[in-house]
């Protein structure tokens, strides 16, 4: 199903037409029923994906007074946009030993401030063990839902021997391609930084400028603070967001 309707905002005249801060201010009052066959086709849709609702608005030019951008909302939105296109699992590990009464238990875990893994499990030489492996998903977090069926197999190896005293962090498969994310990313960043300021220049450098081109000064510049914004949030972003590279803390 997809229609389109146009609604026309609220018009007050009693209003007066110079209060600057109700310029960019719209009111929408609009109620419509939508009637949809029900079938199982549709049933299966609504419970495994999304229905898509777009609104769409008219663009306004709003006033001249300066506005402060909220750092915090923009870098928001980015989050948004990244929990759009990314999923996040926590995978865990444990051993389990025979006890003497015969049951799987899961081994002692340690953990030493001069040890760089998760800790180190206690084993007890001639015992038998199992590797149980789980993957859950984080409580939080928004988009798509997201159903784990079954683990099909578990591969161990690469097996890396460190000493106490070599202070260089463990590299994991992942490091790689978060590095190369990291890199396109920032090369996309800088190449949109110097087209804006590019174009920042040439309506600066204009001595008469039309409502238009002030308009379009005031946009760049905003788009301008919120790729300083986004810079940052590639090379520190903010833990339990799904930018690539966020700590977990869960």
């Amino acid at each position: 199903m997809s229609e389109m309707f146009v609604v026309a905002p609220v018009f007050d005249p009693s209003q007066a037409a110079d209060q600057q801060t109700q310029a960019t201010t719209f009111i929408f009052e609009h109620e419509k029923d939508f009637q949809v066959v029900v079938t199982e086709e549709f049933l299966e849709y609504v419970q495994d994906d999304a229905l898509s609702i777009e609104i769409w608005g008219h663009r306004s030019g709003g006033t001249e007074i300066d506005r402060r951008l909220d750092a915090e909302e923009k870098s928001k939105s980015l989050q948004d946009r990244w929990s759009d296109v990314s999923r996040r699992l926590e995978l865990w590990t444990e051993f389990r030993e025979l006890s003497e009464a015969g049951q799987w238990v899961p081994v002692e875990c340690r953990q030493y401030d001069d040890v760089a893994t998760g800790g180190v499990h206690q084993l007890k030489q001639g015992q038998q063990r199992r590797l149980v492996v789980g993957v859950s998903l984080p409580q939080f977090g928004a988009g798509l839902p997201l159903s784990i069926d079954s683990i099909s197999s578990v591969s161990i190896g690469s097996v890396c021997v460190r000493s106490n005293d070599y202070h260089e962090q463990l590299d994991s498969y992942q490091e790689a391609d978060l590095e190369k994310i990291r890199s396109q990313w920032t090369i996309a960043l800088q190449m949109r930084q110097k087209y804006l300021e590019q174009q920042l220049d040439t309506l600066s450098s204009k001595p008469h400028k039309s409502g238009a081109e002030k308009e379009r000064e005031h946009s760049l510049m905003g788009q301008w603070v919120a790729l300083t914004e986004e810079r940052t949030a590639v090379s520190i972003p903010t833990p339990n967001s799904d930018i690539p590279g966020a700590p977990c803390d869960w």
